[in-house]
C-alpha cells in the first residue's frame, strides 16, 4: 500500500513539474495587453456629470430631419478638424 501511495505522489509531482515554466517570463511580458488597454481607455480620470442633460424632443427631431436630408450637422466640423489634425500630425 505504501508503494502505491508513494508512486502516486511521485507521479503527481512529476506531472506538476511538467507544467512549470522552464524559465521566468521576460520583464516586458504583458506589454501588448497594457498598451491595448491604454489605447482603449481615453480618459481614465473622467468624471461623469452629476445629472444627465435634459432631453429635448423638438431639437432631436430637427437633428434627425437634417441628417435624413443630408444637411451638415453640428459634428461635421469637429470630424473634419479631427481628420485634418490626424493627417497632418499636429
Amino acid at each position: 500500500m505504501r508503494r502505491i501511495v508513494a508512486a502516486s505522489g511521485l507521479t503527481g509531482l512529476l506531472a506538476m513539474a511538467a507544467c512549470a515554466p522552464a524559465e521566468p517570463p521576460l520583464p516586458d511580458f504583458g506589454n501588448a495587453v497594457r498598451h491595448n488597454m491604454a489605447v482603449h481607455i481615453l480618459n481614465p480620470d473622467y468624471e461623469a456629470p452629476a445629472a444627465p442633460t435634459p432631453m429635448d424632443g423638438a431639437r432631436a427631431g430637427v437633428a434627425i430631419g437634417r441628417y435624413r436630408a443630408g444637411a451638415a450637422t453640428g459634428t461635421d466640423a469637429l470630424v473634419k478638424d479631427v481628420l485634418s489634425t490626424s493627417k497632418t500630425g499636429k
